[in-house]
């Protein structure tokens, strides 16, 4: 990567395998670096469109995913996962990677406790839900809207008034 664009070389991690050989892919695909191919977009919209993203105080959104957590171990998430992965093909797959799935492996192979996997799955989903928040603040312009759990009338009024404008 390093010979073929210098300056995504210095971007990615060097232990990001799987994005080192994206950027590589993209210059041999291409026959110009990632870097070239980034600097040409204009990074506008093609469509006239008002984004808006709700919002919550970060507590809250934490008791919420841990929750929804709690309920899909309630509903089967256990077995799903033990059935997936007696599928080998299952392991090999990108899927096995996902929150949620990828916890638990290691509880399979008695590395881990299962409160330990449940625990690894609500950190890893706040994780995911900041980094969300993180790519929309600085990938497109959002209007913020801060959820009113007690009143979500008032929440859709403020949706309403934006996008009325």
């Amino acid at each position: 990567l390093k010979e073929l664009d210098e300056e995504s070389a210095n971007k990615i991690h060097f232990n990001n395998r799987r994005r080192v050989l994206r950027a590589i892919e993209i210059c041999l695909e291409n026959g110009t670096s990632k870097t070239e191919i980034e600097a040409k977009q204009e990074h506008k919209m093609i469509y006239d469109a008002t984004i808006i993203g709700l919002t919550i105080d970060r507590k809250i959104l934490h008791e919420i995913q841990d929750k929804r957590v709690d309920l899909m171990m309630e509903e089967g998430l256990l077995k799903e996962v033990e059935s997936l992965i007696k599928n080998e093909d299952f392991l090999n797959n990108t899927a096995s990677q996902a929150i949620g799935y990828k916890e638990f492996i290691p509880y399979f192979n008695n590395e881990i406790s299962l409160e330990e996997a449940i625990n690894q799955v609500k950190i890893h989903t706040h994780q995911y839900a900041k980094r969300q928040y993180t790519f929309f603040r600085n990938q497109l312009n959002v209007s913020w809207v801060e959820v009113d759990l007690l009143n979500f009338n008032k929440t859709i009024e403020t949706v309403n008034n934006i996008i009325d404008g």
